[in-house]
Parts: C-alpha cells; sequence; structure tokens
C-alpha cells in the first residue's frame, strides 16, 4: 500500500512538473512571438522564422496564386482544362494566415505544449488551408463519366457450315471510379500538382475463348 501510495506521489509530481514546463514555455511562446511566427514553422519547405503576420499573409497568397486556374485533368490522351471554381475547392488564405500565426500559441493546452515540443525539437509543416465542396465535386465528376465511361463490347463469332459468317473483335469498356477521383483530386491539389489523372477502371469484355483454329473453321 505504502509502495502505491509512493509511485502516485511521484507520477503526481512529475506530472505538475510537466504542466508547470509547458506553462512557463507556453507564456514564454505567446510574448516572443506575439506578433511573429515560432521558430520551426515552415510553409512548403520555406522557413518562417520571425516572420510577421503582413509577410505571411504576401507569401500565402504567392503559393496560392501559383496552385491557381487552370488545372488539368487527364484521361487517355485527353486533357480537360478546369477551374478549382468548377469543383467545388477554394483556398482559404486567411485561414492559412491563422493557423501560422497561431502555431504554438492558440489553443488548447495539449494542442499548444505538442506544439511547442515539435517547434523546439523539429520543424513543422503547415500547407495552404482549404474547402472542399464534396458534392459540387462530385457532381463535375458524373458528368465528365457521362461522356467518357464505355461499356465493354463482347468478341462474337458465328459460324455456319464450320465457317465464321461474322466476326466481331471485342473492346474493354471503361468507367470513371468517382471518389477514388475526388480522392487523388484532393490529394494532388494540396500538394500543388496542375496535371490530375482521372481514376477509370476497365471493364474487361467477355471474349470468346476458343480460336479459330480450335474450333475448325476455315
Amino acid at each position: 500500500m505504502r509502495i502505491i501510495f509512493a509511485v502516485t506521489k511521484y507520477l503526481a509530481i512529475i506530472i505538475g512538473i510537466l504542466l508547470i514546463a509547458i506553462a512557463v514555455l507556453y507564456g514564454y511562446f505567446r510574448f516572443n512571438y506575439r506578433t511573429t511566427v515560432v521558430s520551426g514553422t515552415s510553409f512548403y519547405g520555406t522557413e518562417l522564422d520571425s516572420l510577421s503576420e503582413d509577410d505571411v499573409r504576401i507569401l500565402v497568397k504567392s503559393k496560392a496564386a501559383a496552385f491557381g486556374d487552370p488545372i488539368l485533368l487527364r484521361y487517355d490522351d485527353n486533357n480537360i482544362e478546369t477551374k478549382l471554381s468548377d469543383i467545388g475547392f477554394v483556398w482559404d488564405e486567411e485561414a492559412t494566415v491563422r493557423e501560422i500565426m497561431g502555431f504554438g500559441k492558440s489553443g488548447g493546452v495539449f494542442k499548444v505544449g505538442r506544439e511547442v515540443v515539435t517547434s523546439l525539437f523539429g520543424t513543422s509543416s503547415i500547407m495552404l488551408a482549404y474547402t472542399f465542396d464534396v458534392r459540387k465535386a462530385e457532381a463535375y465528376i458524373v458528368e465528365l463519366a457521362s461522356v467518357i465511361d464505355e461499356e465493354p463490347i463482347d468478341r462474337r463469332i458465328e459460324v455456319q457450315y464450320g465457317k465464321a459468317v461474322t466476326f466481331e473483335l471485342g473492346r474493354d469498356g471503361k468507367k470513371v471510379a468517382v471518389k477514388a477521383t475526388m480522392n487523388a483530386l484532393r490529394k494532388a491539389l494540396v500538394n500543388g500538382e496542375e496535371n490530375i489523372d482521372l481514376v477509370i477502371n476497365t471493364i474487361a469484355a467477355k471474349n470468346v475463348d476458343d480460336t479459330i483454329d480450335q474450333m475448325g473453321i476455315t
């Protein structure tokens, strides 16, 4: 019983010390970086140490413009030029600025504590914030699919008196994978990609297995 009490006591002391340390660091970061970015913060490979909010806003605006219109949606040998707004994707510059300026300084105790530790011992990479209208994106891709999708055509052979009177080559079909394409779009756009491949599944045609020779057709 005494051992359990002693262990509990020491754990309480350790937790108390950690909480005090976090509180001290929180106060330091709030004061020292009250108008600038916390050290150890990066934005697409650019270190933001001690940048002012105005500097951050300029940088964010420039990056959002670089990741802007148009984008190309690709399938087979075709390219479809598309605007971000067509698929319901919008960069949220102000939210990005708030996230950068508030890193290590705003939020709950555990959030701030985690960010402070990250700042002290590593680098935290912040990306552009965005909004994504899933319904609008899905409607746009479904509309594209109505043009792209093709049903498979089965290979057909008709034989009369041992001879092929009809021989039609089959062709595989294709179908746009709407959900998978939406996920690919979101991931690619966040990483600044402008050429994005649609996810298209192949629908295999039902082909005749026997060859003409095996059927004895002349």
